[in-house]
């Protein structure tokens, strides 16, 4: 079974992820620097083999975390070395208590952190008091989906998406940074009750694991895998509950399209203006895939196109159009 991961790997245990007991780290003030070593049973960027149900996590080249607001250094690391303890720098002197997310950018203050809606790794946040030892634990669940290729021949999969109602799943959560919990913060609203997971890869026979953390708690949920083309499919997850540092698997199933997602109709030259003034000024970088439907025939006579997207901004438009056999002229 093929594991797809990007930038972070993550891996189908149907146990726990890992340890979240207490690890101690040593703390290193030069005098113009902090440097601080985590050494952890179970860290995070990307996963060994299954092992009794759990899977060791490794640092990454690149990875990079936040103290109290401050990022640091970049690992340099080899990815090959499957390292459980990473040294991370810091400029200037950082203070105790420290107060630790990865990754770095989900850091918004010393009471709340910021998910994506669109992940790439699995959320940790810990910290360490002026005594005493660290614990950097999992802030989230993880769900594992494992799909393969249908009766669609050369079938490309854009993204899987997590969804329920009622339960936010990126934005501003608090946290307890000390007990390595987060919670809700924002109103739950169509703009933050999803959580998405961009794959980008052909299926085949051997399936495709997916891994995309969603917030704990009890609920039941919605995935839709959609494919480059707009189709989707959608599966419906009964309410059970999803504990924190935990992988919940589920059965491995077949791509087979039940609907199409189209984001924009567009029937006027005017109207296509007006989505291409809205894609460049970044209205629709959330969505991806993005599907446009020509729905009827286009006459720019007397109109000036506005041009989609840009080289020299690199703001590259992949989106799906589907003319529909209708003319732009």
């Amino acid at each position: 079974m093929k594991r797809f991961f990007t930038l972070l790997a993550l891996a189908s245990a149907a146990l726990l992820l890992g340890s979240c007991a207490k690890e101690r780290f040593t703390v290193e003030t030069p005098s113009n620097s902090t440097t601080i070593t985590f050494n952890l049973p179970a860290e995070k960027t990307f996963l060994g083999d299954n092992v009794g149900g759990k899977r060791a996590l490794y640092w990454s080249k690149g990875d990079s975390i936040t103290v109290n607001g401050v990022v640091s250094e970049p690992l340099d690391i080899e990815d090959e070395d499957y390292q459980t303890s990473a040294q991370f720098t810091f400029e200037g002197i950082l203070d105790t208590p420290y107060r630790i997310a990865y990754p770095a950018t989900i850091w918004t203050d010393n009471s709340t952190v910021t998910l994506p809606a669109v992940a790439k790794y699995i959320p940790l946040v810990g910290y360490q008091g002026a005594t005493g030892a660290a614990s950097l634990k999992y802030a989230t669940s993880v769900l594992h989906f494992a799909v393969k290729k249908g009766t669609t021949d050369n079938c490309r999969i854009a993204c899987l998406e997590v969804s329920a109602e009622g339960v936010q799943f990126n934005g501003v959560f608090s946290v307890d940074f000390e007990n390595g919990t987060i919670a809700s913060a924002e109103t739950v609203s169509a703009k933050n009750n999803y959580v998405r997971k961009n794959i980008n890869a052909f299926l085949g026979d051997e399936a495709t694991d997916v891994f995309i953390p969603v917030p704990a708690g009890t609920y039941a949920a919605k995935v839709k895998v959609i494919d480059a083309k707009g189709h989707f499919m959608e599966k419906e997850i009964s309410s059970r509950e999803f504990k924190k540092g935990q992988i919940h698997a589920f059965p491995e199933f077949a791509y087979e399209p039940t609907g199409t997602v189209v984001d924009v109709h567009i029937t006027t030259a005017a109207q296509w203006n007006a989505f291409a003034t809205a894609f460049n000024d970044g209205d629709y970088d959330a969505v991806n895939p993005l599907v446009v439907s020509i729905d009827a025939d286009l006459d720019f006579t007397g109109v000036t196109p506005v041009s989609v997207g840009s080289y020299v901004g690199e703001t590259y438009c992949s989106a799906a159009v589907l003319g529909n056999n209708h003319k732009i002229s």
